[in-house]
């Protein structure tokens, strides 16, 4: 079961060839039959061009 709650953050990254980037990370998270977390279904974007 997942829940209708989004875990959303922009941060700093630094990039393989040694430049700042920014990312843009969301997750929610899929519950058990108890209604606890179990783990974390996400996704990561390079923002960096739309923060410019």
């Amino acid at each position: 079961m997942s829940v209708d709650v989004v875990f959303q953050l922009q941060h700093r990254v630094r990039r393989p060839d040694g430049t700042l980037g920014w990312t843009l990370s969301r997750a929610v998270p899929l519950l058990d039959e108890d209604g606890r977390i179990e783990e974390w279904i996400g996704t990561a974007s390079d923002v960096t061009e739309a923060r410019e």
